[in-house]
């Protein structure tokens, strides 16, 4: 099978390929249910994950569920830990968050307070947790859903399928999807978790979330992400592509992937 894997952030820059079977979209595609309008029409099936960006400014349980009300008469998917199988490929699709521990250097208790402080996300999602007294998203509450996530997942991967399993999350799943020029820094651990115990039964994990570009190896599992990053020359949208410049210079808007 082969797959258009992306983290666009920018909503304009990916085009079908031609032997493209399935496009994937990482998350952090457009705020709410929006990406739903752009992809509606796209001509093979869409699996989508959300990303942190498209809670921004909303209410995180409203935007779980309008996302898969919205795909209603699509062949876009979403997968909110959920599993489907196409063409005899098993996905299983989360936004994962993160454990805020693959730094260990720096308990995950430290991480998550200077994230809670710094980090725009609890700022920007709203959530009717009681356990939210600001009625923002807390760090408590984002481990609390990566560990029902891996919880999740974890079961799914001991299920028995004959065939290829492809995991998608926003969050990267591995130390290795931290580029040198953040390790170590002190907000990394709310991008990344170390999930290499779940790869031993993953044949490709696609994940979005970070800005650079990785293609690299863990055992049997290929970790793949391909994101736009921010632009640098939102106003160029408008006058076209060709003139946008991105975040992420090895963003690929055809980046094909055979599994």
């Amino acid at each position: 099978m082969e797959l258009l894997p992306e983290d666009l952030r920018v909503e304009l820059l990916v085009d079908p390929h031609p032997d493209a079977e399935l496009l994937i979209l990482a998350g952090d595609i457009h705020t709410g249910v929006e990406a739903i309008r752009h992809f509606r029409n796209w001509p093979v099936p869409v699996l989508y994950v959300a990303g942190n960006h498209e809670f921004y400014g909303q209410t995180w349980e409203d935007v779980r569920a309008s996302l898969r009300e919205a795909t209603a008469g699509t062949l876009i998917q979403v997968l909110d830990n959920d599993a489907c199988v196409i063409g005899g490929v098993r996905f299983l699709g989360t936004t994962l968050w993160t454990d805020f521990a693959v730094d260990r250097a720096r308990p995950a208790p430290s991480a998550m307070e200077l994230a809670g402080t710094y980090l725009k996300d609890f700022f920007e999602i709203h959530t009717r947790s009681a356990e939210a007294s600001t009625g923002r998203i807390t760090p408590a509450l984002m481990l609390a859903d990566h560990l029902a996530s891996r919880t999740w997942l974890e079961g799914e991967l001991r299920r028995e399928f004959i065939g290829k399993t492809v995991v998608i999350s926003h969050h990267a799943p591995h130390r290795l999807s931290v580029h040198r020029k953040y390790v170590g820094h002190p907000l990394t651990p709310a991008f990344a978790s170390d999930l290499s115990e779940l790869m031993y039964r993953t044949d490709l994990w696609i994940h979005g979330h970070a800005h650079d570009s990785f293609d690299y190896q863990v055992g049997r599992c290929r970790v793949v992400s391909n994101p736009a990053g921010y632009s640098l020359s939102p106003r160029c949208r408008l006058s076209g592509r060709e003139s946008l410049q991105l975040e992420n210079p090895g963003y690929q808007a055809s980046y094909l992937v055979v599994i």
